[in-house]
């Protein structure tokens, strides 16, 4: 049985409160949470990245961490110009879709695109 929640998971219980998931086990389909907020806010610091295994949430944010700056609109040319070699090359597909989301926020966020950018202005709302 293949689980689609891996480890450092964020899920919600009923009640809307953010959880960790801390282990699975594959074989029970058990899932063992941790409810301590403080874990809970340093695994989400760049985001929820459920369904990662963590190897490619280790990728993710090693590509993010590429490209942090003092300047918000070179982190976006940047980040984009990283997604473009990534497609290129041999990287999961699943990393390259949570990096182009998160180009589209901050893109959306600092109201800026990148010149080469290959999306109407219009559609992104800036």
């Amino acid at each position: 049985m293949t689980l689609a929640i891996v480890p450092n998971d964020i899920v919600w219980t009923r009640n809307g409160d953010p959880i960790r998931v801390e282990k699975t086990n594959p074989k029970t389909g058990k899932i063992i949470l941790d409810p301590d907020f403080e874990k809970i806010q340093d695994t989400a610091q760049t985001g929820i990245k459920n369904g990662l295994e963590p190897k490619l949430k280790d990728a993710y944010k090693t590509s993010l961490s590429d490209i942090e700056g003092e300047e918000k609109r070179q982190e976006i040319r940047d980040l984009y110009a990283k997604i473009e070699s990534l497609k290129n090359g041999n990287t999961d597909q699943r990393v390259i879709k949570y990096l182009e989301n998160e180009l589209q926020y901050r893109i959306v966020r600092e109201k800026f695109a990148p010149e080469n950018f290959a999306v109407d202005p219009i559609t992104l709302g800036i």
